[in-house]
């Protein structure tokens, strides 16, 4: 992986900042990477490695596990909440189901990301598991967990109750899986 889409920084450092955490992430980052990635614009794609220091430093700030998923959370609702209401309401009406969603994740993920790769197996009627190969910022604990989120989000567009957990992971290799089990029934559509 080379390139990430600029909003998962922009959302996610926009965040820090209103809840008050600026400061403690620029005496981490420095003021250099914090000037680059409040200046980050959500259409435009960042290098890897610009990314990788973002997510290293909101990972050292230790968050609390309830800020560290309200981060990743409105993240992910900036991000991809509009797409991924669209996406549901569209798969609803065509009758697809948690599986179509887990499939579609593929197809998201060049919209997000240049290089590295991802594959899904369907492994049961209510389970799959997802893999990500050469996405080096899943080495890190905060972003493994941010994009858990983001699983669990299409996901769940499509079934009411959805679980991801992290799999087995290869860092040697960068390769990172997560095991995705949802119920049969169909989603609130107020959710």
């Amino acid at each position: 992986m080379t390139q990430v889409k600029g909003g998962l920084l922009y959302n996610s450092f926009r965040f820090l900042r209103e809840i008050g955490l600026e400061k403690d992430y620029e005496a981490i980052a420095g003021s250099e990477l914090t000037r680059t990635v409040s200046a980050t614009l959500a259409g435009e794609w960042v290098d890897v490695d610009i990314a990788r220091r973002h997510y290293e430093t909101i990972h050292a700030l230790q968050l609390p596990a309830e800020q560290i998923r309200a981060l990743a959370d409105n993240s992910v609702r900036i991000l991809n909440g509009v797409f991924l209401q669209t996406l549901g309401r569209a798969a609803r009406a065509a009758g697809f189901d948690a599986r179509t969603a887990l499939k579609l994740v593929v197809r998201i993920f060049p919209r997000v990301y240049r290089g590295g790769a991802i594959g899904v197996e369907l492994t049961d009627t209510n389970q799959g598991v997802i893999t990500f190969v050469g996405v080096s910022l899943l080495r890190v604990g905060y972003y493994r967990y941010a994009n858990s989120v983001y699983v669990k989000s299409a996901i769940r567009l499509m079934s009411g109750d959805v679980r991801v957990t992290e799999g087995t992971h290869d860092e040697a290799k960068l390769t990172f899986r997560y095991l995705v089990r949802w119920s049969t029934s169909p989603a609130d559509s107020s959710s």
